[in-house]
């Protein structure tokens, strides 16, 4: 481990050779700062959302509309984490509901009739889950990181 600030901090797994905008499936684990379970919590085996737990689910629905590329697969809420699955289509792969990221390629939203242009490494699986990360800081207050 190294220190990061002062403080020992787990190295990032992420393979560093592999490019994380390729065409793939990606499982992404985000938790809650300090891992408080700020979520909701487990009733007789049986998760309840609470207020920001409704509001996490309800931004996981929305990833696909951010990129034409992004589908979401199988994802789960925790009492302090989320885990899900983005599948990433290949770069004229559209999923059809996406509101944001298609057309242009600037997130406009229009088809101008112009390819939209190649990936570059700012586009990972991460681009399509941060607008979401930030509406939940925003409305809850509630710091989170990935991993």
């Amino acid at each position: 481990m190294k220190l990061f600030y002062n403080k020992y901090r787990i190295e990032p797994n992420r393979c560093e050779y592999w490019d994380y905008s390729s065409p793939g499936r990606y499982f992404i684990t985000i938790c809650t700062n300090r891992k408080h379970c700020f979520l909701g919590k487990v009733v007789n085996r049986k998760m309840e959302l609470s207020r920001y737990g409704k509001i996490v689910k309800n931004e996981m629905l929305k990833i696909p509309q951010y990129h034409k590329r992004a589908l979401l697969d199988e994802w789960v809420i925790m009492p302090n984490h989320i885990h899900f699955i983005i599948i990433l289509g290949a770069n004229d792969f559209d999923n059809g509901v996406a509101t944001v990221g298609g057309g242009d390629g600037h997130g406009n939203g229009v088809d101008d009739g112009q390819p939209t242009p190649e990936p570059n490494d700012q586009q990972t699986p991460g681009k399509y889950v941060a607008p979401n990360t930030e509406t939940v800081v925003a409305q809850t207050g509630i710091s989170a990181h990935q991993r």
